[in-house]
């Protein structure tokens, strides 16, 4: 496996996400969001760091893709790809934006945002 490739997937799920072009859903693992593209699909985590000894952050994000059958074919973090984005382009914000943003979709984050303030705005608080 190219580990390129890894690095381009990682862009495109990122610009995808942050377009809202792709659809992330909460999965049984809690910080584990999921999204389906052609009968595959990909989870994005976030990890203590302490499982990684060389870790110098609190929290790490883990990209794993899954084949149609369900199998674990790939994961990598930021290490993997860091040297291979962009120079203008970190790999531990990408992944971490990503997590972010996948983790807001899939819990509906701006629908109950617009729904309090929604409530707020026509002061018929039920309170």
């Amino acid at each position: 496996m190219s580990y390129q490739k890894l690095a381009d997937l990682a862009l495109k799920l990122s610009d995808k996400t942050n377009k809202g072009q792709i659809e992330w859903e909460e999965t049984a693992q809690k910080g584990t969001y999921q999204t389906e593209i052609n009968e595959n699909s990909v989870q994005i985590s976030e990890v203590e760091a302490e499982d990684f000894s060389n870790s110098n952050y609190e929290k790490e994000y883990e990209v794993s893709i899954f084949n149609s059958s369900g199998n674990k074919v790939e994961s990598f973090r930021w290490e993997d790809i860091h040297q291979l984005l962009p120079g203008d382009v970190h790999g531990y914000i990408l992944l971490q934006e990503m997590y972010q943003t996948a983790r807001r979709m899939a819990l509906g984050t701006e629908q109950v945002l617009d729904s309090i303030l929604g409530a707020l705005d026509d002061d018929k608080i039920p309170f």
